[in-house]
């Protein structure tokens, strides 16, 4: 019942503020719209403003100065967020998973750089800006649709729900099923540290199949020699590339050097041919690790799983 006359009365609000407005021009209606008025009155933002609502933080968009990446019912719906797990979901996780949608300051998609790392969202965690030949995206997700002005910042319309971080790239690691391998890995490696620190980094991550594929099973790891180890740890670092790229940055051809030791060290070479591809230079020629899930975020870098060991 409180959603329903919430829900209600925003509508009632929005209507007013239209009819009062209705002699401006088209472009003045939008801009007097605040961002809460613009997503109350569009059917599309139907799932999004429910969320709003139920989480109560219309107040929280009220604020001057927002970015806000904003998913409509299409993006919600292929996100497997629909009306009924709007209706099922605590109100606190809905307010945390729409904040971090919002940016504290109000920047158009001219003005958002690629590698904004410190756009800090009303959760108080990044998101990972990307602009190329293929558009603007956030956290590897597509704006389909920028620059919506409103009185009090921007809307960007974006294909998808963005996933919050769970934690840092160790963290993320530890949480996932099928990384036991690779976690086990980077502590046998004392790599824990390099994974959890402030340094802005992208992890191609091996799944577990994928390590027992190369001769590195639970108990590979655990009775590794020092000289294995130290083998080990190269290939790992071999696997980390210290800046964060999305999957919408993967270009034909494209090389990227990683955190393996020394100056000008093996890079990583990535394809597009039947899917998004990456190999080693110590991989065989024309054997390529498949990006099997690509865009996982953490709160210092991007996460893309791969079905093969690379190899430096």
């Amino acid at each position: 019942m409180f959603q329903t006359i919430r829900s209600a009365a925003f509508t009632m609000v929005a209507a007013t503020g239209l009819l009062f407005l209705s002699s401006c021009g088209k472009n003045e209606v939008e801009v007097q719209q605040s961002i809460v008025d613009i997503v109350v009155s569009n059917p599309n933002f139907s799932i999004l403003r429910s969320a709003v609502v139920k989480a109560d933080i219309v107040n929280d968009l009220q604020q001057s100065n927002l970015t806000v990446f904003a998913p409509d019912n299409d993006a919600m719906q292929a996100s497997g967020i629909t009306q009924a797990v709007v209706d099922a979901l605590p109100a606190s996780d809905l307010a945390f998973i729409v904040k971090y949608h919002v940016l504290g300051a109000s920047i158009t998609s001219g003005q958002l750089m690629t590698g904004l790392t410190d756009g800090t969202t009303l959760i108080g965690r990044s998101l990972f800006v990307s602009k190329n030949a293929n558009g603007v995206f956030a956290n590897g997700i597509r704006v389909k649709q920028a620059d919506i002005s409103a009185r009090n910042g921007v809307i960007h319309v974006v294909e998808r729900l963005l996933t919050p971080p769970a934690g840092n790239l160790a963290e993320v690691a530890i949480a996932s099923p099928s990384h036991k391998r690779l976690v086990q890995a980077v502590v046998k490696c004392n790599l824990v540290s390099a994974l959890t620190g402030t340094n802005r980094l992208t992890v191609f991550a091996p799944t577990d199949a994928a390590f027992v594929a190369a001769g590195f099973d639970s108990t590979a790891i655990a009775n590794a020699s020092p000289a294995t180890v130290n083998v080990l740890r190269n290939v790992i670092l071999f696997h980390v590339v210290p800046s964060v790229y999305v999957a919408a940055d993967i270009q034909e051809g494209l090389t990227l050097e990683t955190a393996f030791p020394g100056a000008a060290g093996p890079v990583l070479t990535f394809s597009l041919s039947g899917g998004a591809k990456v190999r080693g230079n110590g991989n065989p020629t024309g054997v390529f690790a498949n990006i099997t899930a690509a865009n996982l975020p953490a709160t210092n870098g991007m996460i893309h799983v791969v079905d093969r060991v690379l190899l430096p």
